[in-house]
């Protein structure tokens, strides 16, 4: 074979590993892409799968206000690929710390482990959370109080925005805290209803004896908070908690939302 030959066999086999190595570069890149591509694919499909789970989770709250306010039971329902869970809970039965009488703070505080002088403090510190300062002079006061205490500052009169709030209160401790929580709400009527409450509750309401509130206890609208959990499709997952003011016999106004969270109860 002639020089010339063996240069061309060779500028052939040059040419043909420079052909290979594209040919895998290429694949590689086109494995890369395509493995993007999926991921991209699973992402959004997991977004529309939530968006949907999440959806599911409102049209149940809506649908339970709806049954409740005819008198239906709650059951396990569908929306769409979704299936949903439904509970619902009254709130009569709970201890609401905005309006409450000092007495069955007290006695809540005690079931709860609390000693009756602790017990008795505590409860009055809750109230003068709640109410307005009689003078400038008393308010200085009390926000010095609890600035000794070691808190930012006193409360301002106006009640609790939230249930959290309380673990502010002057002499509340953590585990009083814990204990009590689970038994208070805001959108409570002023005296909770015995046939509604739990043994907690029951027990307080002994334990403070006869309680008479000026005007009489009234019955006002029923108040319920509602659990709704949105499983699906696949496996989305989405939680409502909504209190709800049910008033079937107002055209107007057959029910009110009090509160919403995107997020299950008790959380």
């Amino acid at each position: 074979m002639s020089r010339s030959g063996s240069a061309q066999e060779r500028d052939r086999g040059f040419a043909l590993l420079i052909v290979l190595f594209v040919l895998v570069l290429l694949g590689f890149l086109i494995t890369q892409f395509l493995g993007a591509a999926r991921m991209q694919l699973t992402i959004a499909g997991n977004l529309r799968s939530a968006a949907m789970a999440d959806a599911a989770a409102d049209g149940g709250i809506a649908r339970a206000i709806v049954a409740l306010s005819d008198g239906e039971a709650l059951t396990t329902t569908r929306i769409g690929a979704s299936t949903i869970r439904l509970a619902a809970h009254s709130i009569a039965g709970r201890i609401n710390p905005n309006v409450a009488p000092p007495v069955l703070l007290a006695a809540l505080l005690r079931v709860a482990g609390a000693a009756p002088a602790q017990a008795q403090s505590i409860a009055d510190a809750i109230v003068a959370w709640r109410s307005p300062a009689a003078s400038p002079t008393a308010q200085a006061a009390l926000d010095a109080a609890y600035r000794a205490a070691g808190h930012a500052g006193g409360p301002d009169g106006e009640g609790f925005a939230a249930i959290g709030d309380l673990a502010g209160v002057m002499g509340m401790t953590p585990a009083l805290f814990t204990a009590i929580a689970p038994h208070l709400s805001r959108f409570a009527p002023p005296l909770p209803v015995a046939a509604a409450a739990d043994p907690v509750v029951q027990a307080a309401l002994r334990l403070a004896g006869t309680i008479d509130l000026p005007g009489g206890a009234v019955e006002g609208p029923r108040i319920v908070e509602i659990a709704a959990v949105a499983s699906g499709p696949g496996r989305a997952r989405a939680a409502r908690c909504a209190v709800v003011r049910l008033s079937p016999s107002n055209i107007e106004t057959p029910y009110r939302i009090l509160r919403w969270r995107p997020h299950a109860c008790g959380q």
